[in-house]
């Protein structure tokens, strides 16, 4: 309680600059390029193709250019027991932020659970609440999913109504279902945890959202097997 009502919580950095380059390396596969747009860029073999089609004469073929078309959609758990994890989390978004391919990239920070609003700054959160209902609205099944945090919370946090920590932001709906319904509206997403998943297993939050999302630790090979499930060829 003493938490939610202080709400001295902080943006996560986005401008660090010491070892991001391996997240950064494990970032790169988010970049899918697709022709998309009017057609602008010389073809050239399909031009050379169709000059010999037509006797020598030049005929100059045109294409879209290639774009990177991968949107991100990030939402991280900010304050509280995420503190200790302030540095690494700052990387990640940082190195989101600086891969430059990405068509778009929204961030939007939560405490504990995503309940009715999720917010736009980690500081003043009556100004910068959007409400979650708006942002499935806002954000196509096409965007890519990122939830960065530790799935761990007293258990009426997520499965009860009225479960927010906060009195003053209780909502009817449980954290549980917001979750299930953003599993099922983005195509892909993914929910990246800093905690070491040896203690998954015993955190019983943690165990519930991972059946609704695929959980991956932040490390290098974590990040690295995240985008590789958010961009690669489906197992089922």
């Amino acid at each position: 309680m003493k938490v939610a009502e202080e709400r001295h919580f902080k943006d996560y950095r986005t401008d660090l600059t010491l070892d991001l380059r391996q997240t950064k390396v494990a970032l790169r596969r988010l970049r899918r390029l697709t022709r998309q747009g009017p057609a602008t860029e010389l073809d050239l073999d399909e031009t050379i193709d169709e000059t010999c089609r037509n006797a020598g004469e030049i005929e100059l073929v045109f294409r879209p250019e290639r774009r990177n078309n991968v949107r991100v959609l990030l939402m991280m758990d900010v304050g509280g027991s995420m503190d200790p994890f302030f540095q690494p989390v700052s990387r990640l978004v940082t190195a989101l932020h600086e891969e430059r391919g990405l068509r778009d990239l929204r961030a939007y920070y939560f405490h504990n659970c995503i309940y009715d609003h999720v917010y736009t700054g980690a500081g003043l959160w009556h100004r910068d609440a959007l409400p979650t209902g708006d942002l499935l609205r806002r954000f196509d099944e096409r965007w890519k999913l990122v939830i960065v945090g530790d799935a761990a919370m007293h258990p009426g946090e997520l499965m009860q109504a009225f479960g927010n920590i906060d009195p003053r932001r209780e909502t009817e709906t449980p954290g549980v279902q917001w979750l299930r319904r953003l599993a099922e509206h983005f195509d892909r997403s993914v929910w990246i945890n800093p905690d070491p998943p040896k203690s998954w297993d015993k955190t019983r939050t943690v165990q519930v959202i991972r059946r609704l999302f695929p959980m991956f630790h932040m490390s290098v090979d974590g990040v690295h097997d995240a985008v590789a499930a958010l961009v690669g060829a489906r197992t089922n």
